[in-house]
């Protein structure tokens, strides 16, 4: 069996949530051949591989979303649209209106003949941006609109055109670009595709655009109907959806997934993988709260340092909050998180930035308390991971979170402390109290790695995602 991974911003660029995912999973699979198409921001990320890569994996594909963008235009006296039809089909996908994907698709194949930085400067793409803001956006900022418009196909038309590797199946670890680079393989080859998300992508598009300062009110909608047409292209193209549980199951139902297609598969751990050997914590002796997130919106970075600066004033003892992840995803965010911190004067706080999946482990080792203070999730691997290492978790209520660390079906008992989103004087309190009560921290710790061991195995993981390619490969 030949399996194609189709992968954004994530494996094997970083570690923590899909990259953690995919590093497990791939486990599961020593008897395939792997492949990986992967998708990332700039060009001076190739080759920075940080995760181990699998003997297995023969072929990986990288594309780098500012490849175009390096290009300098030159100008074309002869139309790159052809027809009425076409020039009536790109009105629509650039309003995010609905269209049949295969047309777009049609299209991106035709255009290839084209540089793509000579069609989005050329007098066919002007004309059709004039008109779509002429009719709908006359109130914002033309630049602005002009911008997102050419960001946001630019990079769809050049994800598209990629060379994605030959596979028997293909399956895309989440929606967005890599479900619609799986729904063009889907259309042209006809080869199985599967995709699974592990949070809802437009729900959480959609919370990180609403919450954003960076984006003009006029332009959100705009962004917002694109994600929703990305989405329901691959759950239309899709021979398979795979959620983590049931409530993200029928929210892809709402978005417009066929009930039909749509399967339950949670996510599965080796709580052998983190039997960690005794060593140096690597923050120092304090009382160590961490996390494992991105610096971006979604991720709520900015509650979780109000949440650890009510802790400091609530606790007599030092304490240390470890934020491992990228704070290069989103410059401005990560810009203010820095700027709040300076400004309060908030010590012992540390920022890891990216890390080596050595350095991932180790720090999972050396925290006490886990913490998550999304805004939106599915069923979250760092927290999985946290629990497989018997650490107590403090989470807001969001995705599967709850049930996971309260074990709403299940008699185990607590793994830790659920909190209301965006509430920081909560999440504060819940850290002083298990900072100030460790055999509470010991007994929690030790519910949450028995709830990971007997719910959350990879060997159901595996054999569930085995059955699935099997019956699509037949």
């Amino acid at each position: 069996m030949n399996l194609c991974f189709i992968a954004e911003g994530s494996y094997p660029y970083m570690t923590g949530g899909i990259s953690s995912w995919m590093n497990i999973y791939m486990k599961c699979f020593p008897d395939y051949k792997l492949s990986l198409y992967t998708i990332a921001a700039r060009e001076s990320d190739k080759g920075k591989f940080v995760c181990k890569i699998p003997e297995n994996m023969i072929h990986i594909e990288e594309v780098f979303l500012d490849t175009p963008l390096k290009k300098k235009p030159k100008r074309f006296p002869s139309r790159i649209v052809k027809s009425s039809k076409q020039q009536e089909l790109l009105i629509k996908h650039f309003s995010g209106e609905k269209v049949d994907w295969a047309q777009v698709f049609d299209f991106v194949d035709k255009l290839k003949k084209y540089r793509l930085i000579d069609f989005f400067n050329s007098a066919d793409f002007y004309e059709i941006v004039d008109y779509i803001y002429n009719k709908d956006f006359q109130n914002a900022p033309y630049n602005d609109f002009l911008w997102s418009i050419r960001t946001m196909f630019i990079y769809e038309f050049h994800v598209l055109q990629g060379h994605v590797p030959e596979a028997d199946i293909y399956h895309s670890v989440s929606a967005g670009f890599p479900g619609i680079v799986g729904s063009k393989i889907r259309y042209n080859s006809k080869k199985p595709f599967i995709l699974t998300e592990h949070g809802i992508y437009v729900r959480e598009r959609e919370e990180e655009i609403l919450k954003s300062d960076f984006i003009l009110g006029y332009i959100k909608e705009l962004w917002i109907k694109y994600f929703r047409s990305m989405s329901l292209c691959a759950y239309n193209f899709a021979d398979k959806i795979v959620s983590q549980f049931q409530r993200n199951r029928e929210v892809q139902i709402e978005f417009g997934a066929d009930r039909e297609k749509t399967v339950i598969i949670p996510n599965g751990m080796n709580t052998e993988d983190y039997n960690f050997p005794e060593q140096d914590r690597i923050y120092g002796d304090d009382f160590v709260v961490g996390t494992i997130a991105r610096i971006v919106p979604i991720k709520d970075i900015i509650t979780l340092v109000r949440a650890f600066e009510k802790a400091q004033q609530l606790y007599d003892d030092k304490m240390r909050l470890v934020i491992v992840g990228p704070n290069d995803e989103d410059p401005q965010y990560s810009r203010y998180v820095l700027d709040y911190v300076e400004k309060r004067n908030i010590q012992n706080i540390t920022f890891t930035g990216k890390v080596d999946y050595e350095t991932y482990l180790k720090s999972l080792y050396s925290f006490d308390v886990f913490i998550l203070t999304s805004i939106s999730e599915g069923q979250p691997l760092s927290l999985l991971e946290a629990m497989a290492s018997g650490k107590p978790a403090i989470v807001t209520d969001v995705g599967s979170c709850s049930e996971i660390v309260l074990g709403t079906f299940d008699n185990i008992g607590e793994a830790g402390i659920v909190a209301r989103v965006m509430d920081s004087d909560a999440l504060g309190e819940a850290i002083v109290k298990l900072a100030k009560n460790k055999d509470l921290r010991m007994k929690m710790g030790q519910a949450a790695r028995k709830r990971v061991q007997q719910y959350y195995t990879i060997d159901y993981m595996g054999s569930s995602y085995r059955k699935l390619y099997e019956d699509l490969k037949r």
